[in-house]
């Protein structure tokens, strides 16, 4: 079920792409193009990486009109152990860096989840992921949110033997303001986990988003009713997120009324030897004019206990959200926001980010002690002051 909300909008920022880097990974050197779909242009990798082979992914994959031009072609490194694109950047300043993989049967090579292909993603020095590719037809992206700590970064693939490592495509974009995700630091840098659109219906990127972040549709139509807008939603002068409009113009509410209560859960395999730290960002719209006496005030418990201190009310057609400041340890996340006693309207969330913490120095922090501290962030226009609450979890 989806419920359209129609009023008159207004025109939307403008949108350029200075200071991006789009490498497309095994085409011809000097070649170049435009994408058809996000207007970004691609360049070849010959002046970021010396080594390397050029490949096009298998012709049995010509027709399959769901894989990006980008991620048709890509440059295989089986002779070298550590293979690195040097991107040049500006020092101190804030970048998205997103890597993208898909085998597409380029060498005839069997692969499954029996016999992957293993190799690392670094960034400079630091362990950015261990990639396992265990599917040629399945593209793999990830993404990094860093401090450029010099006039450039570098994005390595490391051989393990288990495989010739690969890359489709590398992607840099500047973010422009160093106010922009807070958590990332010099010393931390924020891995993507997921970045969900509640309610939304296709993928959005650029030009949607000016930072081409790359949005997901996350949707239980058994559970959840849709609601949109097609007014602009506008961001707050101090926003330290800047999620597009087009993805606050979507929301999903309760689909029945009566439980008043929004669920969902992500989860890691208890057995890793290593718990992420994972820092939770989600993001509040109301999208409807509240007539006199109706109110929206919900609050958000995660593994049931209460995450916010106090209910939170989302502005009419501007950015708001809850977000931590301190990265939580566990398996297992259960995330449930409810309505209060006094609000006459369902709870609603229109977008969702997740990311695990990358430390960028040899001191990581010590997991192991039983207590961790969440700064929990709140900010809507209802509220002037942005308070922040302290919580104290038990693992």
């Amino acid at each position: 079920m989806e419920v359209v909300l129609v009023t008159v909008g207004v025109g939307d920022h403008t949108r350029n792409t200075d200071g991006f880097i789009s490498i497309d990974c095994g085409i011809d050197d000097g070649y170049s193009y435009t994408d058809g779909k996000t207007t970004i242009p691609y360049n070849s990798d010959t002046n970021y990486v010396a080594t390397g082979v050029n490949h096009n992914i298998s012709t049995r994959f010509d027709s399959d009109t769901t894989i990006a031009t980008q991620d048709r072609t890509l440059r295989s490194f089986p002779q070298d152990k550590r293979s690195c694109y040097t991107l040049p950047v500006e020092e101190g300043q804030k970048y998205l860096v997103r890597a993208t993989f898909l085998h597409g049967n380029y060498d005839g090579r069997k692969v499954s989840s029996v016999d992957p292909i293993l190799f690392d993603l670094h960034l400079g020095v630091n362990l950015w992921e261990s990639v396992n590719i265990s599917d040629v037809t399945w593209t793999h992206e990830s993404e990094v949110i860093t401090v450029a700590l010099a006039g450039y970064i570098s994005v390595c693939l490391v051989n393990k033997d288990k495989g010739t490592p690969f890359i489709s495509s590398l992607e840099l974009r500047p973010l422009r303001k160093e106010t922009l995700y807070p958590a990332a630091t010099a010393s931390v840098a924020l891995v993507k986990y997921s970045r969900f659109d509640f309610g939304g219906s296709i993928e959005l990127r650029f030009p949607d988003d000016p930072y081409d972040r790359i949005w997901t549709p996350f949707n239980d139509d058994n559970k959840w009713t849709r609601i949109r807008t097609t007014s602009l939603v506008q961001s707050r002068f101090d926003d330290l997120f800047e999620v597009p409009s087009a993805v606050l113009q979507t929301a999903v509410v309760p689909i029945n009324s009566t439980e008043a209560e929004l669920f969902f859960s992500w989860g890691l395999p208890n057995y890793q030897d290593v718990r992420p730290q994972f820092n939770i960002f989600m993001h509040f719209t109301e999208l409807q004019p509240l007539a006199l006496g109706q109110s929206r005030n919900f609050i958000v418990y995660l593994n049931g206990n209460q995450w916010s201190d106090r209910p939170y009310s989302p502005s009419y057609l501007l950015s708001g959200y809850i977000y931590s400041t301190i990265p939580s340890y566990v398996y297992q996340y259960n995330v449930s926001i409810k309505e209060t006693a006094t609000s006459t309207l369902p709870p609603i969330i229109n977008a969702l980010e997740t990311y695990t913490v990358m430390q960028l120095t040899e001191n990581a922090t010590d997991g192991s002690d039983g207590m961790h501290a969440n700064h929990l962030v709140f900010l809507s226009e209802n509220v002037d002051v942005v308070a922040v609450f302290l919580e104290c979890r038990t693992n």
